[in-house]
């Protein structure tokens, strides 16, 4: 612990700057990530790929007679 020094004194400072610093470690929280708007490919490409899912399911149905 802190029991480096002779002098009482002196091992108390030692502590107290020690739970000083081992709080501040504790205490510091990083700074929020900025949050970024997708690009224009990339939210196109997603669309595209919905598009074409949703495409392939729609086939799977048999048709309707309304669509006639």
């Amino acid at each position: 612990m802190c029991q480096d020094e002779r002098s009482q004194y002196l091992n108390k400072i030692k502590c107290i700057k020690e739970l000083r610093i081992r709080i501040e470690k504790h205490n510091y929280k990083p700074p929020r990530r900025i949050k970024t708007k997708p690009t224009k490919g990339s939210v196109e490409r997603r669309l595209s790929t919905k598009k074409h899912i949703s495409e392939k399911k729609k086939n799977r149905k048999k048709p309707g007679l309304n669509n006639y």
